[in-house]
């Protein structure tokens, strides 16, 4: 039965703000504790950054159905096509010279089109047009929801605050590719804003949290040293550049394969909550 505390937002039931939730309803899956107005501000940052992204209004994300918008010439992502829901409804945004096959192709549930069943025959359609595509699926994308203790120290490690321009030069080693980028990926220039370093006490780097501008939303990609893990660097950094953005006023946001259990966990622990997902098909990388 539902839980008499749950409310009606935006045709999703979420608890009031505030409340002390621990029980689950019926139609949804009620928020811990510490979702509270906070929590429902960063969903709705995010959300609306996604909009931006997407080309649509964020009321696509609230019914149970498909919204169809063109790739918008402000996407900061160079995807054929972007696809992203709540929960509830789904918006595709695609490539104007794909539209006519995506309306053709659509399945019959909305949400099955974040699946290989659409993704992976749009793939199969510009190899047909003679263009190289690859697929992404079930990204899971986290809000934070509640304000951040402050980080604590490491034994063994500093910790350093560097800028785009070091990012940059550093992109090129291909080394901490998800904090940073991949060498191919020259465009992230124009989105960088810092990186949290932690180095150990000899000075070799050992973990990098990367932090750039994805539509407003300041995401933060992390990487540790295969020879760093088991040190607790990863929530050490996403720590530091989660209270970074928030004291400039910015939205922070977090984003991970849907497999990567590792990164999730380093989500959860930061005080990171899962609000959407997202997939999409792009041009292959070499």
């Amino acid at each position: 039965m539902l839980h008499p505390s749950c409310r009606v937002w935006r045709n999703i039931l979420i608890p009031d703000p505030g409340d002390d939730v621990l029980l689950s309803c019926c139609r949804c899956d009620t928020l811990p504790s510490m979702a509270g107005a906070f929590f429902f501000q960063q969903r709705d940052a995010v959300a609306a950054g996604m909009a931006r992204e997407l080309g649509c209004d964020s009321v696509a994300f609230q019914g149970d159905a498909l919204t169809i918008c063109t790739r918008p010439e402000s996407a900061v992502w160079p995807f054929i096509a972007m696809l992203c829901t709540f929960g509830t409804g789904t918006a595709l945004s695609i490539d104007p010279n794909y539209r006519d096959w995506a309306e053709a192709n659509l399945p019959a549930r909305h949400y099955r089109s974040l699946t290989p069943d659409f993704l992976f025959p749009l793939v199969a359609e510009g190899q047909r047009r003679g263009i190289v595509l690859e697929a992404q699926a079930a990204n899971l994308c986290f809000a934070l929801g509640q304000r951040p203790v402050p980080p604590t120290d490491v034994p063994g490690f500093a910790f350093e605050r560097e800028d785009p321009a070091w990012m940059t030069a550093q992109r090129a080693s291909g080394i901490f590719h998800n904090a940073l980028g991949r060498p191919d990926e020259a465009y992230r220039s124009n989105q960088d804003r810092f990186a949290i370093l932690a180095y150990d006490i000899a000075g070799d780097l050992a973990a990098v949290a990367g932090v750039f501008d994805t539509t407003g939303l300041f995401e933060i990609g992390v990487d540790v040293a295969r020879g760093y893990r088991g040190h607790g660097l990863a929530n050490a950094v996403v720590a530091r550049a989660t209270a970074a953005i928030l004291e400039v006023h910015e939205t922070p946001y977090y984003s991970c394969g849907a497999t990567n259990i590792r990164s999730q966990r380093t989500a959860l622990a930061n005080g990171y909550l899962p609000v959407c997902s997202i997939g999409y098909v792009a041009p292959k990388t070499p």
